[in-house]
């Protein structure tokens, strides 16, 4: 088996968690679409990193130095970390979690856990695991596509998301996002 071939079947426990994610989505509640789109850019942006990614990996575009064996071995476990750091996050927001921007009538914002330290976790761990994927493929370009492309998608996807954290709570969310990040500790 090579080692690209070994990775999609590694990707496999992420689809699986993102489809019970989307599941979770079906919770009855009604609320206040804020999406904009947001949604569509993130299924956009990293299918496309994802087939820019295998692609690159089957045909070893700019390859990483070494065997794509270290590499596969290197990107998996950061790639299981983030898909349990995000499964950590949508089961602290419970109910309020929801695939698009959506504002429930009986909304809260959730301050405890992950979310004491991150304001959105959840695209932590996605993109964690999209960096997991990005490495196992032992390509540059598969790690540049796998980080690059998801990270446009996430910033869009925050900034829309704060801005209907913002209107709805006011200076509660304030006060919460001066204590946090936003994404990477460190860094944003």
């Amino acid at each position: 088996m090579a080692p690209v071939n070994a990775l999609q079947l590694l990707t496999i426990p992420w689809l699986v968690s993102e489809l019970l994610v989307f599941r979770r989505d079906a919770q009855p509640g009604g609320g206040e679409r804020r999406d904009r789109f947001s949604r569509l850019g993130l299924f956009a942006f990293i299918g496309g990193g994802i087939g820019l990614a295998f692609q690159s990996a089957a045909m070893r575009w700019l390859a990483l130095p070494g065997s794509p064996w270290l590499w596969l071995a290197l990107g998996a476990p950061l790639m299981f970390a983030g898909i349990l750091v995000r499964a950590r996050a949508v089961a602290q927001l419970g109910a309020y979690f929801r695939t698009e921007v959506t504002l429930l009538d009986d909304h809260r914002l959730v301050t405890e856990g992950l979310y004491a330290r991150l304001r959105h976790p959840a695209y932590t761990g996605a993109l964690l695991t999209c960096a997991g994927v990005g490495l196992g493929t032992g390509s540059l370009v598969g790690l540049a596509a796998m980080i690059l492309l998801p990270g446009i998608a996430f910033v869009y996807r925050i900034r829309v998301e704060e801005r209907a954290l913002a209107d709805r709570f006011g200076s509660v969310w304030s006060e919460h996002r001066a204590r946090t990040v936003a994404l990477i500790p460190g860094i944003w």
